[in-house]
């Protein structure tokens, strides 16, 4: 029997695999992996792993190169950098959903990887359930992976010939097909699934990553939403899909927002693609709140932000009607001077993920209030609030225990809370409707809870400033906060 026969055989359902998670098991195998390193081994004998270093890492999974038996796979078992042992089982609940949200996909006719399932393998002598899929490069296409350029495969041209008007619909028609195909099948995904793969030459849509997908129909509201959303992630993956040669030829007049109309008129059809601008901004003032949530590497040193953020940062705290606000920030100007990347890298990359969310431009808030990092040490909090602006983005830079976004659910009947995990950004869409806390800080936490937090507003629409500022990023004493500042406690 193959190997691929024997790993078919010894499979592990979704239930099972959750069932043998347990905190006490997690937190050895962690404490082993950073006294001893790391050894695999599957049915006693042991994995060979092509490098040390794995092949792709995230915000959950650490993915590796590996021999077993005599065939080579993919192998994903947890980060190595995430030391809570609650945090570490409740992402990998949801990396076990991979392979059956997988398997979904793959029967709606999409292009996934044509092996993920889940394995019970040795790591350091302690049983665990590991995902093994096939590798990229064993895979029976190129796959261009958005999130990590050096995993992708071939060097096929999206656009042979250099890309041009006549041309651009026709190498859009499958990726065309595919978005539509989505929202027909009430199929909802998170922007970092989307993924380009090359079938005979032609560019297509392939998705993995798929532990938080759900299947469910859309609403009418729902699918002109997702409409923007999937157009633009389609578009994102198509441009990141370039081999970077191809990228240089055509990056002067092809864009992501350029692919991402054609794709929405091909999609949406006559209605939607001649919506004026006017009503699409109607469309998003009316829109209800709501958050999104992904994960996404920082490409800049944390450690070092982490090391020297508290050095510069302004000490705040407000009481007001038994509400509380109690932190550290550092503000735009600071971050300019101190963490010039850091900035680069918001007012670029993550700009454009929220404006993906939102369906629209965004404009980052004054210098000051644009980008801001909060520090929120054990015990401190921030109460419930509104925000001065339209869209907020908050990114994690560690892993505390407590200090978790905490809002009302759209029916207003109970409370929903978003973990605060390094590596998760958190996408708060009508935030100046939308109240939001931050829970406390545990006593016991290792570390405190360090955000990035982003606002952004549409071009043209007005906020609040001076009142904001001088409450925020002062330790000046103020009588009573702005409007929306601290909303008052319902319990006192």
């Amino acid at each position: 029997m193959d190997e691929q026969s024997i790993l078919k055989q010894r499979a592990i359902t979704q239930d099972q695999s959750v069932e043998s998670l347990d905190e006490t098991v997690i937190e050895r195998i962690s404490e082993s992996r950073h006294e001893a390193g790391l050894e695999l081994t599957h049915r006693g004998r042991p994995i060979e792993l092509t490098s040390d270093e794995p092949i792709g890492t995230g915000g959950s999974k650490e993915v590796y190169s590996a021999k077993i038996g005599n065939e080579h796979y993919a192998l994903a078992i947890p980060a190595s950098d995430i030391d809570v042992p609650s945090v570490i089982k409740e992402k990998w609940e949801i990396v076990l959903r991979e392979p059956e949200n997988t398997e979904q996909l793959k029967r709606l006719g999409f292009y996934t990887n044509d092996l993920l399932r889940t394995e019970v393998v040795q790591i350091n002598g302690t049983d665990f359930p590991a995902v093994v899929m096939h590798r990229f490069e064993d895979l029976p296409f190129e796959v261009r992976d958005s999130k990590n350029r050096s995993s992708s495969t071939g060097q096929t041209e999206i656009f042979p010939g250099a890309a041009n008007p006549a041309n651009i619909p026709d190498r859009l028609r499958h990726i065309t097909a595919e978005v539509k195909s989505l929202l027909q099948n009430g199929v909802r995904i998170g922007l970092d699934s989307f993924n380009l793969c090359v079938i005979k030459g032609e560019p297509h849509l392939y998705f993995n990553d798929l532990g938080t997908a759900r299947f469910q129909p859309f609403t009418e509201e729902d699918y002109r939403h997702y409409v923007n959303v999937y157009s633009n992630a389609a578009a994102w993956a198509l441009i990141n899909g370039c081999t970077e040669t191809e990228y240089q030829q055509v990056k002067d007049y092809l864009d992501e927002r350029i692919l991402a109309k054609l794709i929405k008129e091909a999609v949406a059809g006559s209605v939607q693609a001649g919506m004026a601008n006017g009503r699409e901004t109607a469309e998003r003032k009316t829109r209800k709140p709501r958050v999104e949530v992904a994960m996404m590497d920082l490409p800049v040193p944390v450690s070092e932000i982490l090391a020297s953020a508290p050095a510069i940062a302004t000490k705040v705290r407000r009481e007001y009607h038994g509400n509380t606000i109690d932190y550290e920030v550092i503000d735009g100007e600071k971050i300019k001077e101190h963490f010039p990347a850091l900035y680069e890298f918001t007012a670029g990359e993550i700009k454009h993920y929220a404006e993906m969310q939102w369906g629209g431009p965004l404009e980052l808030l004054h210098d000051k209030a644009s980008v801001n990092i909060n520090i929120v040490g054990p015990g401190g909090q921030q109460g419930l609030h509104t925000d001065r602006n339209k869209v907020t983005v908050l990114y994690y830079l560690d892993t505390p225990l407590g200090g978790d976004l905490e809002y009302s659910s759209p029916d207003g009947k109970s409370t929903i809370k978003v973990r605060a995990e390094k590596s998760k950004i958190v996408v708060i869409l009508g935030a100046d409707e939308l109240a939001h806390r931050v829970t406390p800080v545990e006593p016991n936490s290792p570390c405190k809870r360090t955000a990035l937090v982003v606002s952004m507003q549409p071009p043209g629409e007005s906020y609040d400033i001076d009142a904001r500022d001088e409450f925020l990023y002062t330790e000046q004493q103020v009588s009573t906060p702005p409007k929306g500042i601290l909303i008052d406690n319902p319990e006192n």
